[in-house]
């Protein structure tokens, strides 16, 4: 497709992947800019690959009383931990951690009963930008805390699996890592 663009025309289309691939620019007089944004899912296998893993780390525990655990009771208050690192190699900008509860964990809002029940003040001076049900996302940085710490209610008995928390650059998404998946038990 021949596409002729003036003073500050702009023109919009949608690519497959083999056309994107062959798009080439012709004849141009003055500045030009592309923009280009794709999706695409991502596998399990693809976040253990990653190869700027060693730059962007992250690890998550459930604590219970101030103890790393996986048996609950219902009702119980659990604290999620999740702890990332970056590297100074690792390249400025937002990475967002994103944590999946599993169906047997209710997150806790973030207000003052909430850090009166559990005492856990100290823990709430970071605050996820987005909860969706029982997705919770932050936005970190190389400057963040070193742990951040939330609350959960643990809601059913049974076994269940924690997928697993991971990080990613916002911008650069195949800066990527993740913890392993957890077995959590409820009795």
């Amino acid at each position: 497709e021949h596409v002729t663009l003036e003073n500050d025309d702009s023109f919009s289309t949608v690519l497959s992947s083999d056309m994107l691939a062959a798009l080439s620019f012709h004849n141009q007089k003055g500045p030009l800019t592309a923009t280009f944004s794709y999706s695409s899912k991502t596998n399990k296998s693809q976040l253990k690959t990653d190869p700027n893993k060693s730059n962007v780390k992250i690890a998550r525990t459930y604590q219970l009383h101030g103890k790393p655990t996986t048996t609950w009771s219902t009702g119980d208050i659990v604290f999620v931990d999740i702890r990332p690192s970056l590297s100074q190699n690792a390249l400025d900008g937002c990475y967002t951690l994103t944590e999946q509860l599993p169906s047997n964990l209710k997150p806790l809002t973030w207000n003052v009963q909430t850090l009166e029940e559990t005492n856990q003040n100290q823990y709430y001076s970071s605050r996820p930008y987005s909860v969706q049900g029982q997705t919770i996302t932050y936005c970190i940085s190389k400057n963040s805390e070193s742990t951040i710490r939330f609350p959960v209610r643990v809601i059913n008995k049974g076994t269940f699996t924690a997928e697993p928390a991971t990080i990613q650059m916002i911008g650069k998404p195949d800066i990527v890592n993740s913890t392993d998946e957890t077995t959590i038990t409820v009795k």
